[in-house]
């Protein structure tokens, strides 16, 4: 019971003690474990081949790219290359234009032309916008 308890409580407070005395008085020039000694200097004299590159600021918010961009615009430069804008005009639409200063034959060509092509669309369960 109690004198069981007391003494593991003793035994206890003991080991903490002797365990306290060994980590104050511990022999740092001793190598205990060669093996683990060769990995913690390895470890320890590690240095990595690209240490300019942590200098480098890796993050940014947007608005910082915002900013960057809009100002290498300014100065003339380009963020990045935009290709030429080919606008995407149906044929039927390219027809109109041709057809704009045309007879009314050739406008009603071109109104057919929409309606078969609404027709067309309406069985693939599309619609124009």
């Amino acid at each position: 019971g109690l004198r069981e308890a007391a003494i593991l409580d003793a035994a206890e407070e003991k080991g903490e003690l002797l365990a306290r005395d060994v980590l104050e008085h511990w022999d740092t020039g001793r190598v205990y474990d060669p093996e683990m000694n060769a990995r913690l200097e390895e470890q320890a004299g590690f240095s990595y081949s690209y240490e300019s590159d942590r200098k480098l600021k890796m993050k940014f918010t947007v608005s910082e790219l915002k900013k960057r961009a809009y100002l290498a615009e300014e100065g003339g430069e380009l963020a990045c290359e935009e290709p030429d804008v080919i606008p995407l005009i149906p044929r039927f639409l390219q027809e109109r234009e041709e057809l704009a200063g045309a007879s009314g034959e050739a406008r009603t060509t071109n109104c057919w032309n929409f309606w078969i092509l609404q027709q067309t669309m309406g069985k693939k369960n599309c619609r124009l916008p």
